[in-house]
Formats: structure tokens, C-alpha cells, sequence
């Protein structure tokens, strides 16, 4: 009977680690990610106004890439910005299907999708401030790319 117990005490300990290691996702599915993402912005009937989220998928590849390079020994912190990098992708995924209904919705709907955009543009700000805090003066910032009147103004303040 003691043995009984020490085997479920040892399997309810394994689960509990294994519950605590983090989830890596494959290389694969990261490409996969980017590559369904870049196809929805090229095949979209709104590709000639998706610069901003172009910008941000290709400042916040560059980013993602030198994190995961300089965090690669680290697997948790590696965990958490494969993480970040998957919502970041799956978020601008989202404001691309907001921006295709607000060209398609009547008024009455509009004000619902400009509130879910600006809620997912909040995420992605939270996710450059996180990948800001980890690399410094060697984040690619995309506001200064898709608003450059903008930070000209703020230097000169």
C-alpha cells in the first residue's frame, strides 16, 4: 500500500513540473504564423491602405528575432516572447479583419469596431513596451516609421 502511494505522489509531482516547464513552439509554426499573416495582408482587398500593419509585422519581426536570439539559453524568457510573438501576429491578424468590416459596416456598427481596434491596439502597444523594456536602444520602433512628423515634433519639444 506505502508503495501505492509513493507511485501516486511521484506521478502527481511529475505532472505537477511537467505543468511548469514552458510550451516551446516549433520553428514551423512560428513561419507558419508569419507567412498566413503576410498572405492576408498581400491578398487583402485593402492592401493599398495596410501599411501601418505591414510596419508593424516587419519591426516587430526584427525585434522578436534579436530577442529570441539574445534570450535562446533561456527558456523561459525564450517561452515568453515566442509567446508574445504568436498574440502580437494573431492580434494584427485581428485589426486587418476589423479594418475589412468598418470598410463593409453600416454606421451603426462602426463605433462596436472602432472600440475592438483601438482594444487591440493597446495589446500591441503592450507588447512593444515589453520587447522595449528587454532591448533598450536597440528596439525597432515602428511609430517612429509610421509617424515621423510625429517624433520630429516630440524631439523639438
Amino acid at each position: 500500500m506505502l508503495y501505492i502511494i509513493l507511485i501516486v505522489i511521484a506521478a502527481f509531482v511529475y505532472l505537477i513540473y511537467r505543468g511548469q516547464k514552458p510550451k516551446i513552439i516549433s520553428n514551423q509554426e512560428i513561419i507558419r504564423q508569419e507567412e498566413y499573416l503576410l498572405n492576408k495582408i498581400k491578398t487583402n482587398h485593402l492592401k493599398d491602405y495596410m501599411q501601418t500593419e505591414t510596419v508593424l509585422f516587419d519591426c516587430g519581426k526584427k525585434n522578436f528575432f534579436r530577442l529570441s536570439e539574445r534570450f535562446k539559453h533561456d527558456d523561459i524568457k525564450f517561452a515568453q516572447i515566442v509567446k508574445d510573438w504568436i498574440d502580437y501576429i494573431d492580434t494584427i491578424s485581428d485589426v486587418i479583419f476589423v479594418r475589412e468590416m468598418l470598410d463593409v459596416c453600416t454606421s451603426e456598427e462602426a463605433d462596436e469596431y472602432y472600440k475592438q481596434q483601438e482594444e487591440l491596439f493597446v495589446k500591441i502597444k503592450e507588447t512593444h513596451r515589453r520587447f522595449k523594456e528587454l532591448l533598450g536602444n536597440e528596439y525597432v520602433d515602428p511609430e517612429k516609421i509610421i509617424n515621423p512628423e510625429e517624433q520630429e515634433n516630440e524631439n523639438n519639444s
